[in-house]
């Protein structure tokens, strides 16, 4: 909206979210971007009959606020013609990095932008959030700029908690940096999945299962385990026509090379 207002450019609103309504839109109105969440990329790219819409002025779709997976950023290129430029940020520090049309197909891939101007990142250590990370290491994601936010609503104790003295906020996502500067989400803290001493990164798995032919989306969380103290369990969303098990799933990430312990079970 603040995009549109400040360059004079066309605004087109949709007030009752429907993917095949949306595509109508963007057809006749020619739009050349947008900004949303996941969820509605990937509604999009269900929809199986985009041929039909005339899609050739959409160039760019920035999205954020959940995982996105390798996949969806290939099918929006394929199947689409268009950009799908991932953001990253909190509501506590809202969109603090950003992938550009120019980047290298790789980072437009495999990662979560770079910092804008005026806004610094680091990761860091999080037991000690002191010792910074070298490049390419996974550790608690912090920020500092004019995007972060005064604090909580009368809770000074959990302000205080989130960000240091110095006005840097330690956001609890486990990210890491590359030499580039580009930052990939691994996962939050505490979204880890702790398998007898084992640490599984929820968001791993979650990202090998949306390459399931199978599969529309999924959710990996723990669940209490007596013996190894937390297993793995697979929330999943099947694609239209397909029926999905869990051992369809195991056969599956066996066949990616992924090691049986981050199975769900």
């Amino acid at each position: 909206v603040y995009d549109s207002l400040l360059c004079g450019a066309k605004l087109v609103l949709q007030d009752v979210w429907n993917p095949v309504r949306a595509l109508e839109m963007i057809s006749a109105e020619r739009a050349v971007f947008t900004v949303s969440a996941t969820p509605f990329i990937a509604e999009i790219l269900e929809v199986g009959n985009l041929h039909d819409y005339d899609l050739t002025s959409f160039r760019y779709f920035g999205s954020g606020g959940a995982r996105i997976p390798t996949t969806l950023v290939e099918r929006a290129k394929e199947e689409m013609g268009c950009y799908l430029l991932r953001v990253f940020g909190q509501a506590e520090a809202p969109l603090h990095t950003l992938n550009l049309p120019g980047d290298p197909w790789e980072k437009l891939l495999t990662r979560d932008g770079k910092a804008f101007d005026e806004v610094k990142v680091r990761i860091v250590d999080p037991e000690t959030r002191t010792q910074e990370l070298p490049a390419g290491e996974v550790g608690e994601y912090a920020t500092w700029g004019p995007h972060v936010f005064l604090g909580y609503y009368d809770n000074t104790e959990a302000s205080w908690e989130a960000k240091d003295q110095d006005r840097w906020y330690y956001s609890a996502d486990l990210c890491l940096k590359d030499e580039d500067g580009f930052v990939l989400y691994v996962d939050r803290i505490k979204d880890i999945v702790n398998r007898g001493g084992i640490k599984i990164s929820a968001l791993e798995v979650e990202n090998m299962l949306a390459q399931h032919p199978g599969v529309q989306n999924a959710a990996i969380v723990a669940v209490p385990d007596d013996r190894l103290g937390e297993r793995a369990c697979a929330f999943i969303v099947p694609r239209p026509g397909h029926e999905v098990t869990l051992q369809s799933l195991g056969a599956f990430l066996d066949s990616q090379g992924v090691t049986k312990q981050k199975w769900p079970e």
